[in-house]
């Protein structure tokens, strides 16, 4: 076994458990997750902190993934201008819909969070941060990720995945899942129905290469009082209408005007 350095794999756990919650968590909730002493996890949230790997929420004490993950987020985007490229598309979306719109792709059988848009003058949005890893099975975007994969790749990942239940409507039956996806591909946009935080609805489009591979999906996170039919109705044509602009201009031919 190659030698490890045990305080580097202590703030990797660190990271890990607050990439997997995508919410705010206290010292003593992440001392407990990562099976250490909270005066140790308070150092290493310290050096994290004044890296940029971590910061405090000053007003509840939380602690949330920092800054300078995503600078390392960007490294993952494997088409490099992807963020920026669709970023234009974003910010329209969000000013239209009067909402948070979210840009993910798939790694590590998650789906990782690369950019968060909140359109100028509108609060009380819903905001995720850019490098939080969300689960496959219980989000609109982990849905719209893997819907469109081959379909080796796709029996490959389902058998890896854990169908943790999140909320009382999380899909945790393998079967239903498969049933969901290929409703995914033929309506193009996924779902989540309450299934990873009962109070919240998500819809997502996926971005489709010139291949008809899913690279990328786009979403839009709203409380479950606030989204009526009528405005999911809206916001999913209008998020169906976005993605594929960015799929035309992402990956347009090179040839093309």
């Amino acid at each position: 076994m190659k030698p490890t350095n045990a305080a580097v794999l202590k703030a990797g756990a660190i990271l890990d458990y607050l990439a997997s919650n995508g919410r705010g968590q206290r010292l003593k909730d992440i001392a407990v997750a990562v099976a250490l002493h909270e005066s140790n996890v308070s150092r290493l949230l310290n050096s994290l902190t004044i890296l940029g790997y971590v910061q405090q929420n000053p007003v509840d004490l939380t602690y949330w993934l920092g800054w300078k993950i995503l600078a390392l987020t960007r490294a993952v985007d494997k088409k490099g201008f992807l963020v920026e490229t669709s970023r234009p598309h974003l910010v329209h979306l969000a000013e239209r819909i009067a909402n948070s719109v979210n840009l993910s792709i798939l790694h590590d059988d998650q789906a990782l969070c690369l950019a968060c848009i909140i359109p100028v003058g509108i609060s009380g949005v819903i905001y995720t941060s850019p490098g939080v890893r969300l689960p496959l099975h219980a989000t609109a975007m982990g849905k719209a990720l893997i819907a469109h994969l081959p379909d080796n790749e796709l029996d490959a990942l389902l058998q890896r995945l854990k169908l943790e239940r999140l909320s009382p409507a999380t899909i945790t039956d393998l079967a239903q899942l498969r049933t969901t996806l290929k409703e995914v591909c033929q309506c193009g946009y996924a779902v989540d129905q309450g299934e990873f935080s009962a109070d919240l609805r998500c819809v997502a489009a996926p971005i489709i290469d010139a291949s008809g591979m899913g690279v990328a999906a786009i979403s839009v996170t709203v409380r479950q009082a606030e989204f009526p039919p009528e405005r999911e109705k809206r916001t999913i044509s209008e998020l169906i209408a976005t993605a594929h602009k960015i799929s035309q201009t992402v990956f347009a031919p090179a040839d093309s005007d």
